[in-house]
């Protein structure tokens, strides 16, 4: 099986994180018809049965952004997500199939990060799945 991640981190006073979301599947699309035009190109991690996969995938924003988003919330609050997307291909069938996914990222306790906090150890950090974000193709 190949795999292919492509993940961003997303503060809302950019815009709705759905589109977002909608984005990135277009995109990683796009680039796969891009990728597969061309003759003996190889993209994607092959993932062999019984074996680990450990990708990882790095987010990070300007600290002017984290003050803006501060900025839409009365209490200066920042509201955190991560969306992407999974992408892979079963070699056997040829077909490309999607997850993606949303978490929020809060400290623990489920409370927002703020800019007078804003330098939280990773071990008071969750990460916990968005309800409304994940899907399968």
């Amino acid at each position: 099986m190949k795999v292919d991640v492509s993940a961003v981190m997303h503060l809302p006073h950019r815009g709705d994180v759905h589109e977002i979301q909608k984005n990135i599947r277009d995109d990683q699309a796009n680039t796969r018809k891009k990728l597969m035009a061309i003759e003996d190109v190889s993209f994607g991690h092959l993932l062999i049965p019984g074996s680990d996969l450990s990708i990882t995938v790095r987010a990070t924003n300007e600290p002017i952004e984290y003050q803006k988003a501060a900025t839409v919330n009365p209490t200066g609050e920042i509201i955190i997500f991560i969306a992407g997307q999974v992408s892979y291909k079963f070699d056997a069938t040829g077909t490309w199939h999607e997850s993606g996914f949303i978490f929020s990222v809060t400290r623990k306790g489920g409370q927002w990060v703020t800019l007078a906090n804003e330098v939280t150890p990773a071990s008071e950090i969750e990460i916990t799945a968005f309800g409304a974000g994940f899907y399968a193709t």
